[in-house]
């Protein structure tokens, strides 16, 4: 799992016929492109189910857990904390429900606006990989699973999974020539 946001810089991009392709390599599972962070650190309150990981800078609008198959909302309030998969966030404390103990090393927490950031760049290649994690929950063009903006040309999303963003999948901003998506699912994201 690459934990932190992958955006191209001057002079990444390829040109026609020659793609920048980000793949997966050999066999196994598909590498993962988070805009989470693994969290760790959490602390008990008394002798409930409920858990606290302090100093979160970052007001997370996604947090998922990985025993658990797919996006679950926060909860409004700590008190309101009541089963597997709720959570909240107030002042820096990222405070979660979990009856099987300690969830340090089961939670991800959103911490970048996209997962993938194509920084306006073209002719580029995502194929076998799974994009998730990222947290903007504004679909405001400032990020997404995949965010393709400013007009991109000759982007090719092949047999990937895009699941658990907190806002969209993919935001491809301007108009896009050739943007093509196959063979990929597009799954348990917000808004």
């Amino acid at each position: 799992t690459w934990r932190e946001m992958l955006k191209m810089t001057a002079g990444s991009g390829g040109s026609a016929g020659k793609p920048v392709t980000f793949s997966s390599f050999g066999s196994g599972a598909n590498p993962i492109i988070s805009g989470a962070d693994l969290m760790s650190g959490f602390v008990q309150v008394g002798s409930t189910n409920i858990w606290r990981k302090s100093g979160i800078a970052i007001v997370p609008n996604v947090v998922t857990f990985l025993n658990l198959p797919n996006f679950i909302a926060s909860s409004s309030s700590e008190l309101s904390l009541s089963q597997n998969g709720n959570w909240s966030w107030s002042g820096g404390t990222l405070s979660v429900y979990s009856s099987s103990g300690d969830p340090s090393n089961n939670v991800e927490a959103g911490q970048r606006n996209s997962a993938i950031d194509t920084n306006a760049k073209n002719y580029l290649t995502f194929s076998g990989l799974t994009i998730k994690g990222s947290n903007d929950a504004y679909n405001n063009t400032n990020g997404a699973g995949l965010y393709a903006h400013s007009a991109p040309n000759t982007i090719l999303v092949n047999n990937c999974t895009i699941t658990g963003n907190a806002g969209a999948g993919i935001i491809i901003g301007g108009t896009s020539p050739s943007f093509v998506l196959q063979d990929s699912s597009i799954t348990f994201n917000g808004a």
